[in-house]
């Protein structure tokens, strides 16, 4: 009897800590797990975003520091806070340079970089024509940051929808062309740079708006834990064939 009691007791510490994982697949750690640890190679990436990206890594149950990682298999991620570019383009290039300049190159990691959805413009033909020039030239500094002065892998996120209502005709052909840059940009130079499709999984083809049941809000295109779910298995099959 006091065997099937303390097996039972194992069953239930188990299936307790299967469900604090998320399945056992996702580990919130503070200090980066050896080899010798996990039976596996780790692979470093550093994402860099702002709230939709802070969102993400909230949802993956991180702690609010830059310095805890988030383990997923063999991959560890770390969240960076990237300035946006509002203030002029080079001020978002040279918060990648900033953010990457203590890593060791030694650590050899990708580099993810998306836009926010605030970051694409319609209204106009010539607001948003003005505003892809603007993206296209980011890219091809944060390219040449990442992948000449440091020689790091870079994953690209695509462009993120904006709610239904702030959308117009305008809006979607600027993502449409933004997202054909990055991927001429991947074929141009393949085994360097790499675009993981955000758009596809959480834009609606009816409306090119973010879908509704993937929204904060109908007012609000932050995702919600069911957007950032239809994410996570295609951003992770992504870094398992890629990396």
């Amino acid at each position: 009897m006091k065997k099937i009691a303390l097996i039972s007791m194992l069953l239930l510490l188990l299936a307790a800590g299967i469900s604090a994982c998320g399945g056992g697949e996702e580990i919130l750690t503070t200090s980066t797990p050896t080899p010798s640890e996990t039976g596996m190679l780790r692979n470093t990436v550093y994402m860099m975003g702002r709230s939709v990206l802070q969102g993400w890594f909230n949802h993956w149950q991180w702690d609010g520091d830059d310095n805890t990682l988030v383990a997923h298999g063999r991959f560890d991620l770390y969240h960076r806070f990237i300035e946006g570019p509002d203030n002029g383009a080079q001020v978002m290039v040279n918060s990648v340079k900033d953010i990457l300049s203590p890593i060791p190159a030694s650590q050899n990691p990708a580099i993810f970089f998306k836009f926010c959805f605030i970051d694409f413009y319609g209204g106009s033909q010539e607001e948003a024509d003005a505003n892809l020039q603007r993206n296209k030239e980011i890219i091809d500094s944060v390219y040449d940051v990442v992948v000449n002065q440091h020689g790091y892998k870079l994953i690209l996120g695509n462009a993120l929808p904006r709610t239904a209502q702030e959308t117009d005709q305008y809006l979607i052909a600027n993502h449409e062309q933004y997202n054909q840059y990055l991927e001429s940009l991947q074929s141009q130079h393949p085994g360097e740079v790499f675009v993981f499709d955000m758009y596809s999984i959480l834009t609606d083809p009816n409306t090119g708006g973010i879908k509704s049941n993937y929204a904060t809000a109908a007012d609000d295109a932050h995702p919600n834990d069911k957007g950032y779910d239809a994410l996570d298995t295609p951003f992770f099959d992504f870094l398992e064939t890629n990396f």
